[in-house]
């Protein structure tokens, strides 16, 4: 079972409505992923949102990000890997933004809060080339992880800005998604191949995969 097996089902009409689509399927299966990785005992924390003062919970949001970028590099190998189906690079890149996005709702944000970005890709010379995209979303992601400063290794607890953290949160959101423009090129088709992959990852649950 693969993306190829769940076909489009949006158009351009709504295109408006696809952060709100995206945060709404994510929050279903993080629900079910919390019990599963439970179950496994792998999870920090089981609470959504985490307690950002937490050790804890910055633990599961660091977790998150690794995951994230994890997904990149996969994506990164199949892109720069001419011989590869492109629809991998592709795919790599849907799972990171289920990741991205629960990282998000993790850190106590909705749809609403990235609603108002208009990340694009300007096409022609000034277009970033694939580096460029991926070294923004390491850096975002990087320096928004910074700001939990409640680290394995520390005796003294620094109260999160959270303020600062969800800007760069929310920085890190938009970068990510000039990537995915950048390898997928539509917004719409980012929302189909995110509900594609979505559905994969719920015929993997039902099945115990």
């Amino acid at each position: 079972m693969n993306v190829y097996d769940f076909p489009s089902i949006f158009t351009e009409e709504h295109v408006p409505r696809t952060w709100e689509y995206i945060f709404e399927r994510q929050h279903e299966l993080t629900k079910k992923y919390i019990i599963i990785e439970e179950q496994n005992n792998l999870r920090w924390t089981i609470e959504i949102p985490v307690d950002l003062d937490t050790g804890r919970g910055q633990a599961q949001l660091k977790d998150m990000a690794w995951r994230i970028i994890e997904e990149v590099g996969e994506s990164l190998e199949a892109y720069l890997n001419l011989s590869d189906d492109p629809i991998h690079a592709k795919e790599e890149l849907a799972d990171g933004l289920h990741f991205l996005v629960e990282l998000l709702i993790l850190s106590g944000l909705t749809y609403k809060d990235v609603e108002g970005i208009r990340p694009q890709i300007i096409i022609g010379d000034l277009e970033p080339n694939i580096d460029e995209c991926v070294s923004n979303v390491v850096l975002k992601l990087g320096t928004a992880m910074n700001c939990l400063k409640l680290k394995p290794w520390k005796q003294t607890h620094v109260k999160i800005d959270k303020e600062k953290y969800h800007k760069k949160l929310i920085e890190t959101f938009e970068v990510y998604v000039v990537l995915m423009l950048k390898v997928i090129r539509h917004k719409v088709d980012i929302l189909n191949l995110y509900f594609s992959k979505s559905s994969v990852n719920e015929f993997r649950i039902e099945s115990k995969y």
